[in-house]
Formats: structure tokens, C-alpha cells, sequence
């Protein structure tokens, strides 16, 4: 589908329901919290808002794992197909304790270039994604979902920090300012 009938779709679809938010988890703490944030401000089921809770899962490659190598393919695909059951059913007992209609996604893959296809090729309005708290130093070796998304996907990312940090970086702000 080509970028102008996507947002000629996102405009259909907005002009009769609300706005569509992806979330996207990994079973983290600071997942969680931007699921949190997102039910608390962004969507209202009043709004006709809809909730895309999306997660990777590790690809299972034989090539990244030497024991796979003796393995069927046939297993391997069985034990990818686990995998993404496994988040499918997390997904699925997050949906039941929340208010908004929600869409489940589940794939094997990068989580960077599966929320980006997945937001070229359905109505998205905006991706919203905890941050991993790892830092500048180690985020530059290990790359960071959130700073990938900033800066190459096409709707509005919001990145919602871990309180703890935040309130460090605000402590330490206010020491600059009272100085």
C-alpha cells in the first residue's frame, strides 16, 4: 500500500471513529508505565479512541543459536509459533482488564521495523513506547527502539520516561536553576 493511501485511509477512518494509538510492550516495568499513560490520557472509549497493544518477539534463528542448528525447521517454526502464542496470550490478559477496545499484535522480529511496517501499512496516529532506561552510552551500542522510532517513523512517537528518572533529571535541574 502506498504512503498516500494510507493516509487517505487514516483520514477515512478518522473521520468516523477516534484516534488509533499503538503501544508498544515488552514485558518491562517501563512498558507497563506507558501502557498506564496511555489509558490514563491519551485513550477514552467515549472518543471511539482504539488501542493497538503491540509486541515483538525474539525471532528464533538457528543462525544466532548454535543448538538450533541440529534442530528441524519444522521445529523451529513450532517453537516461533510458542513464542508469539505465548505474547498473543499476555496480550490478550492485558485487553481483559481495560476499558478501551484494543487490536492485538504479536510478531517475530525486530520491534523496530515491525512497529514501522506495521504503522506504513495500517491507520496509526500515534506510537507511544516506555523508555528502556539503559542510557546514552550503552543505547549507542545496542541501538534503542524508542530513539529509532523518534527519528524514523512517520506519526508522532511519544516516549514516556520512567518516573524515577525523570525525577532525577528534575532534581538535578532545579540545582542548576537555584544555582
Amino acid at each position: 500500500m502506498a504512503a498516500t493511501e494510507v493516509a487517505q485511509a487514516k483520514e477515512q477512518l478518522k473521520a468516523t471513529t477516534g484516534k488509533r494509538v499503538l503501544c508498544a510492550l515488552d514485558n518491562s516495568d517501563n512498558s507497563a508505565l506507558a501502557l498506564q499513560f496511555v489509558l490514563d490520557e491519551l485513550v477514552k472509549p467515549e472518543n471511539g479512541d482504539k488501542l493497538i497493544l503491540f509486541q515483538a518477539t525474539r525471532a528464533v534463528d538457528m543462525y544466532d543459536d548454535a543448538e538450533l542448528g541440529f534442530i528441524a525447521d519444522d521445529q523451529i517454526a513450532a517453537a516461533q509459533e510458542r513464542l508469539v502464542q505465548l505474547c498473543l496470550s499476555n496480550l490478550k490478559s492485558i485487553k481483559a482488564g481495560i476499558q478501551v477496545d484494543a487490536e492485538l499484535v504479536a510478531l517475530p522480529g525486530d520491534p523496530r521495523q515491525l512497529i514501522l511496517d506495521y504503522v506504513m501499512q495500517h491507520p496509526v496516529d500515534m506510537v507511544v513506547v516506555g523508555t528502556r532506561g539503559q542510557g546514552k552510552f550503552k543505547s549507542l551500542f545496542l541501538g534503542s527502539v524508542s530513539s529509532y522510532l523518534v527519528s524514523h517513523c512517520p506519526v508522532p512517537v511519544l516516549v514516556v520516561p520512567n518516573p524515577k528518572t525523570a525525577a532525577t533529571l528534575l532534581m538535578k535541574k532545579s540545582d542548576i536553576i537555584k544555582a
